[in-house]
C-alpha cells in the first residue's frame, strides 16, 4: 500500500525530529533556557543587570549584527558550559565606567566568533574577560578600544585566533594562566603593549603562532 506524501513527511519528520526553533529576543533578558536564540533589533539594559545573563547550558545566542549595550556588562555567564555567542556589537553604554562586556566565569567548552566590541581607545573597561574558564574558543572577533581587550585569568586551554585588537590600553593580559593559544591574531596600535603575560606557564610548542604586532607601545 503506497502512503500519501503527507504522510510520508509526517512519519520521517517524528524519525528524525523538527528542526529547534529559534527564540526571538527584542530586549535584555536572562536566558534560562538551552536552546537557539535570535537578536532581533538593537538592545540596551540602563540598570547595573547585564544585557544578557546566560544561565543555562548550551545556548546559543546569535546577535545578527545587533548592538548589546549595558552598564557594567553586556552579556555574562557563570559556572555554564557549551554557549556560542556570535555576530553581536558590543557597546557600553558608559565608556569611562569599570566594565567587563563579555564575563566569563567558569565557563568551558564554548565558542564566541565574529563578535565586534566598541569603546573609545584607552578608556574604561574591559572588553573580553576569561576567569577560571576554559576549552574556550575566541575566533575572527574585533576589539577596538577599552583599558585591556582580552584579560585571561586562571585560565587554560583558550584558543585565540582570526580576531583583531586595536586601541586597546593593553592588548591582551595571560595572568596566572596556561596552555592558551594565540594564532593570526592583530596586535594594533594599542597604547602600553600588545601582549603581556604575567607568571603564565604556556608549555606547549607554538602557543603563540604568526600573530602580527603594528604600532603599540612598548
Amino acid at each position: 500500500m503506497r502512503l500519501p506524501v503527507a504522510a510520508v513527511l509526517l512519519s520521517f519528520l517524528a524519525a528524525v525530529g523538527s528542526p529547534a526553533a529559534q527564540t526571538l529576543l527584542s530586549a535584555c533578558a536572562n536566558l534560562t533556557q538551552p536552546g537557539d536564540y535570535l537578536l532581533a533589533q538593537d538592545v540596551n539594559q540602563s540598570l547595573t543587570l547585564p544585557c544578557f545573563e546566560v544561565s543555562a547550558n548550551n545556548v546559543s545566542l546569535d546577535c545578527a549584527g545587533h548592538s548589546v549595550s549595558g552598564w557594567m556588562k553586556e552579556i555574562k555567564a557563570e559556572s555554564r558550559r557549551g554557549l556560542s555567542v556570535r555576530n553581536c556589537v558590543f557597546m557600553p553604554l558608559y565608556p569611562n565606567l569599570a566594565h567587563a562586556s563579555l564575563s566569563l566565569f567558569d565557563v568551558n567548552d564554548s565558542t564566541f566568533s565574529n563578535n565586534t566590541f566598541r569603546l573609545p581607545p584607552n578608556s574604561g573597561g574591559i572588553m573580553v574577560l576569561v576567569n577560571q574558564s576554559h576549552r574556550n574558543v575566541f575566533e575572527g572577533n574585533a576589539i577596538y578600544g577599552g583599558s585591556k581587550g582580552i584579560s585571561l585569568f586562571y585560565a587554560s586551554g583558550n584558543q585565540f585566533f582570526g580576531n583583531l585588537i586595536a586601541d586597546v590600553g593593553l592588548g591582551a593580559y595571560d595572568y596566572y594562566s596556561g596552555g592558551n593559544f594565540f594564532y593570526d591574531n592583530t596586535f594594533l596600535r594599542n597604547g602600553a603593549l600588545g601582549f603581556y603575560y604575567y607568571a603564565s606557564q604556556q608549555a606547549e610548542a607554538g602557543w603563540f603562532y604568526r600573530n602580527s604586532f603594528v604600532d603599540n607601545g612598548d
